[in-house]
């Protein structure tokens, strides 16, 4: 029964229904307190956090993510990245980068830190803090090089260049993206 009412639960959270999160939460207080399906509690804590996020309640998203990141949920550094993605949204970006450094150093082989460095980059771009920005684009391109996030990093940095009014540089750097990231008849598609 219990994993019935969880798959009810995602397929409202699917269908962007605006009652989600109220869902996951019945679902949390009518199984927890039984202990049945503990795995599937934990899960329905992160799941509240994203349907809270993508209602647009980030304080409440904010509240269950760091309630799965507390109690050590599986998914706490998704938790992690998702809080940062939430404080760069809400204009915080100091708390955006010491989230994403966080991520880096709990989890430095998560799936979220190629991301979260992406993140970093552009976070301190934001507050025009460029060699940060560009440390960190750099090391993005360094583990993944033929990416599409590796593309978006290098013409990042050129825009960064052309901010500074380096243009020779900007101008080396769109050179390059150009030549080693041909777009194709395909990717217009």
């Amino acid at each position: 029964v219990s994993q019935s009412r969880y798959c009810w639960s995602t397929l409202w959270e699917a269908s962007r229904d605006p009652t989600t999160s109220e869902s996951f939460e019945r679902f949390i207080k009518r199984e927890s307190p039984a202990g049945l399906k503990a795995d599937l509690v934990k899960d329905a804590w992160i799941r509240k956090a994203d349907a809270g996020f993508m209602q647009r309640k980030y304080n409440e998203a904010l509240e269950d993510y760091t309630y799965a990141i507390a109690n050590k949920h599986p998914e706490a550094d998704y938790a992690l990245y998702q809080k940062a993605i939430i404080s760069g949204l809400k204009q915080n970006h100091y708390e955006k980068i010491n989230l994403l450094d966080k991520l880096i150093d709990l989890y430095p082989n998560s799936s979220y830190t190629y991301p979260a460095l992406f993140e970093l980059g552009f976070a301190n771009w934001v507050m025009q803090r460029y060699e940060e920005a560009i440390e960190h684009f750099d090391a993005l391109i360094q583990e993944n090089p033929n990416t599409d996030k590796a593309r978006s990093a290098n013409l990042n940095i050129g825009l960064i260049f052309q901010t500074q009014n380096k243009n020779t540089k900007a101008i080396e750097q769109f050179r390059h993206v150009v030549l080693k990231y041909p777009i194709k008849y395909r990717d217009w598609e």
